[in-house]
């Protein structure tokens, strides 16, 4: 069951170790029941930290028909700016908010997803 949302939901999760993959994030995600039926999408940004030069990703999870049942306490913190902290092995944790970048519409999503599918490594021998 998912509590369905007039728009779709995303957050952002500002600072993950590079060492975390995309499979670890949604299974928290999953693990805590906030996602179901695997209706959860992650767009990953590589950063770099200007005070360390350490690189870091920013990951905005999308959730494509809304937040599972029980999530509204949570939903409801984020939306009214609140942040929110997830431990995702002791003593590691993220801090989360609400994504407050342009929604990609269903339509944009799936250009986005063409245009992922039609893009293939190529190699060019150089003389």
């Amino acid at each position: 069951m998912y509590f369905i949302m007039t728009s779709y939901t995303s957050i952002q999760i500002p600072f993950v170790f590079t060492n975390i993959s995309e499979e670890r994030i949604i299974k928290t995600f999953q693990d805590l029941g906030w996602a179901v039926d695997n209706d959860i999408r992650l767009d990953v940004v590589q950063r770099t930290s200007t005070r360390t030069g350490d690189a870091y990703n920013v990951v905005y999870v999308h959730f494509n028909k809304g937040w599972a049942d029980g999530t509204s306490g949570a939903e409801n913190a984020l939306k009214e700016g609140k942040e929110i902290k997830i431990t995702y092995d002791t003593p590691w944790y993220w801090r989360i908010r609400m994504n407050k970048s342009h929604k990609r519409t269903p339509e944009e999503i799936a250009a986005y997803e063409k245009q992922k599918e039609n893009n293939k490594a190529t190699f060019q021998i150089m003389e």
